[in-house]
């Protein structure tokens, strides 16, 4: 027992323990201390000065003094709100223009004081005081207006004739530039608006309204729920003040307006605070069949997992979901009849697009429209387009940086604007046949990771820019004479001449038997080792470096024992 008390006082020592407490660290109980670890000082803004000034009872400065140290050090270690001066000074930071102005940086830091080797931190916030007086100007605002009885659309009211009573100006788009100045734009109306209704306890938010009949291209209102009930506030008039302004109750968080082409309502946005997982578009709003959803519905938004439509949705318009990057799966409604452009393109988890009908397929991670046009393929990592199919649609697997391989069958005649563009993980573009006549604009633009694609002679339709952006391994294999030949050389591309029979050359089938197997990784091992053995002498390169050596060999060799490996589909073409 006493073996055991004596290990764990030893242990205790070690550790910094004993039987007492903890053991000292070498500084007194009182130690080094500063007269504040919570700092506020005031700026105002160079706008705000030409209007109000800064109260004397408002400190523009802080001194930090530190007690119980002999070595003091000061230093920001968070933060770029403030300055301190080796003495302990703090200040507001400036941000300085290439015209010699200068605007305060607001916020928070963090200075670390370090005295006698001990760490002392200190919370400098960075307070704009213009926000401080628009704040009391609100406060008194409803202290003599708002009474207890009011309904929260009188109080939603309230504020947004509030807003109205200022000038419209197109200089400020805060609440606090609004009031100071006594005039703001559309934004400034909705700070405005929304500040009030938070201090009154109304959950509001700013609402996106430049798709509204009418709306500029920046035009911003405002959303508030009260009463179990959701208002639309705008305030947002271009004209002298008092403005005009309205409450609107909203029937639904959908904004919609009607589609004469369709016969029903065209959903264009969903207004809600936050964009749910799922979002279910109704069949009808107020007994009007929902029948199209609205170019950009929910562009660029995140956290969308998940869109139900309707069976009642004849039309998908322009990037309806583009750039969606959380977003999983979309129904395909059965009495859809027309999709518009860009709609899933960079939608990078977009794994399925179910239901359908005669019109529009999903198969194998594309989708077909009327079995002969490949609209989209959003998310695949490799594609074999099926021999129905004879278009390539502008823009199909435009952003999909999954996408590694495509194989385009002879049927396919003519591949769209921008097809492939920004598909940075491309390597390979697999064209079969002589059918293709058109290869629009843009084609391969910027898909950075493409090697060599051969390119028919029955090509006679070339657009403009069609490498824009591509690697270092883009190279154009075509026929001596042809019009890509000629475009290429017109346009500066990397571009080698094939054979006649380069559509029978099957990649890595070196003793040119029609297969890839093992038997080729034995004969080319055989022609490495020195031996006169008959080969296909285009397949010699499959690592595609441009040189046929040992490393072919294994490269070859991992591809026919199922590694994920590729083979080269360009031909060795060095002999010639």
């Amino acid at each position: 027992m006493k073996k055991i008390i004596a290990l764990v006082l030893s242990l205790c020592f070690i550790f910094g323990f004993s039987a007492i407490g903890p053991l000292s660290t070498g500084v007194s109980a009182a130690g080094p201390a500063v007269n504040s670890q919570d700092v506020k000082i005031y700026a105002l803004s160079e706008w705000a000065q030409d209007y109000i000034s800064l109260p004397s009872g408002y400190a523009t400065e802080f001194q930090l003094t530190v007690s119980g140290a002999s070595s003091v050090y000061f230093r920001v270690t968070e933060g770029y709100t403030v300055e301190v001066s080796s003495s302990g000074l703090i200040t507001p930071s400036y941000l300085t223009y290439w015209d010699g102005s200068k605007s305060v940086n607001f916020g928070r830091s963090v200075i670390t004081v370090t005295a006698d080797g001990v760490k002392l931190t200190v919370n400098v916030e960075v307070i704009n005081y213009a926000n401080v007086y628009a704040d009391k100007v609100l406060d008194d605002f409803i202290a003599s207006n708002v009474t207890a009885d009011m309904t929260g659309y009188e109080k939603i009211c309230l504020a947004a004739k509030f807003a109205a009573d200022h000038e419209y100006s197109a200089g400020y788009s805060s609440c606090a530039g609004m009031v100071i100045t006594g005039g703001g734009d559309c934004w400034a109306s909705t700070d405005t608006i929304i500040q009030i209704c938070t201090k009154l306890g109304i959950e509001a938010w700013a609402r996106n309204g430049n798709r509204d009949y009418g709306a500029g291209s920046g035009h911003m209102n405002a959303m508030a729920y009260a009463d179990g009930k959701y208002y639309e506030a705008e305030a947002g008039y271009y004209e002298p003040a008092p403005r005009y302004y309205s409450v609107t109750e909203r029937k639904s968080l959908f904004s919609y307006r009607y589609d004469y082409t369709y016969g029903g309502l065209e959903v264009y946005q969903y207004d809600a605070k936050e964009m749910p997982e799922k979002l279910i578009v109704p069949e009808q709003i107020d007994g009007v069949p929902v029948v199209s959803i609205g170019n950009n519905f929910v562009i660029s938004v995140g956290g969308l997992k998940e869109v139900v439509l309707p069976d009642t949705v004849k039309h998908i318009g322009d990037s309806a979901f583009n750039s969606c990057a959380d977003l999983q799966t979309v129904n395909i409604p059965s009495s859809l009849v027309d999709l518009g452009e860009f709609v899933f393109t960079n939608c990078k988890n977009l794994k399925e697009l179910t239901g359908g009908n005669d019109i529009f397929v999903w198969e194998n991670g594309g989708l077909v429209k009327n079995g002969r046009t490949l609209l989209y393929v959003p998310n695949a990592d490799s594609y074999v387009i099926k021999d129905t199919v004879t278009e390539i649609a502008p823009y199909a697997f435009y952003y999909n940086s999954n996408i590694k391989t495509v194989t385009v069958p002879p049927s396919v005649t003519a591949i769209g604007e921008g097809a492939f563009g920004n598909c940075t993980a491309l390597q390979s573009v697999d064209i079969k046949g002589d059918s293709l006549r058109v290869l629009d604009s843009f084609a391969f633009t910027y898909a950075s990771s493409l090697g060599a694609v051969y390119v028919p002679d029955s090509v006679t339709e070339i657009g403009e820019n069609l490498s824009y952006g591509l690697g270092p391994n883009f190279m154009i294999l075509c026929r001596q004479g042809s019009d890509i030949a000629q475009y290429a050389e017109e346009h500066e591309i990397p571009y080698s001449f094939v054979p006649d029979d380069y559509e029978d050359f099957v990649k890595g089938d070196i003793n040119d038997d029609g297969e890839v197997n093992n038997k080729d990784v034995v004969i080319l091992f055989r022609l490495m080792s020195g031996e006169n053995v008959k080969v296909n002498t285009y397949a010699l390169d499959p690592n595609g470096d441009g040189f046929v050596d040992n490393k072919d060999v294994v490269q070859l060799f991992r591809y026919c024992s199922g590694e994920n490996v590729t083979i080269s589909d360009v031909p060795y073409l060095a002999e010639q």
